[in-house]
């Protein structure tokens, strides 16, 4: 595994123009005084989507046969993709978070720091989220059909959205209250119980993937 993560990092580091891409459009975002929120949140996913492209460039010409000579196991391999996407997703929230505080404060902007710090590990646990989600997708489908599956499935998600709104009009039930009950468990009890779900999606995910490249013929 150790072999596979110094392939995937120097693999990361051929793509030093878009990380840089990245950083200036965050960078602009942030002074262009745009929710730190928000830039914490899109420069978090697309790290994240980068580091998951890695398993696109392995199916380059037939790399995975050339990968599984190697002391590989295709466990190893599984779990190397999800301890990479939320290593470069990590350090991106990291960087992009005191971005966020540094140019904050330098400028002024009135920002309210403790309400940053408190929310901003919930963009880290959906970042984590997204990659439980796509791992096992890319895995089975390739990088192309797994963004067509995920545009599919964003619009499901709004469709079911928009189909639960006007369910909950039409049953007359009151949404405030019922934030308000959530808002009273507090907000360490909240992220808690989010990061105990994430966890356990990432886990049931793993064996997914697993399962998946065992299938595999390459």
């Amino acid at each position: 595994m150790k072999g596979m993560l110094i392939k995937d990092f120097k693999l990361l580091a051929t793509q030093k123009r878009t990380i840089g891409l990245f950083g200036m459009i965050g960078l602009m975002l942030i002074v262009t005084n745009m929710d730190p929120g928000f830039v914490l949140a899109y420069l978090t996913f697309l790290c994240c989507n980068l580091a998951l492209s890695t398993i696109s460039y392995d199916n380059i010409d037939n790399g995975n046969a050339f990968l599984f000579t190697l002391p590989l196991s295709r466990r190893g391999y599984v779990s190397e993709k999800y301890l990479f996407s939320i290593g470069i997703g990590t350090a991106a929230w990291f960087v992009s978070g005191a971005m966020c505080l540094l140019i904050g404060l330098i400028q002024k902007t009135g920002m309210d720091v403790s309400e940053f710090v408190v929310y901003a590990p919930v963009y880290l646990l959906l970042a984590f989220l997204m990659a439980a989600f796509m791992i096992p997708i890319q895995l089975k489908f390739g990088a192309e059909r797994a963004r067509t599956i995920l545009v599919g499935m964003v619009g499901g998600l709004f469709l079911v959205v928009v189909l639960t709104g006007r369910a909950i009009k039409k049953l007359g039930l009151d949404v405030e209250k019922l934030f308000h009950a959530f808002g009273g468990l507090g907000i360490g009890t909240i992220l808690f119980v989010i990061c105990i779900l994430v966890i356990g999606l990432t886990a049931v995910s793993w064996r997914i993937s697993c399962r998946i490249m065992e299938k595999k013929e390459f």
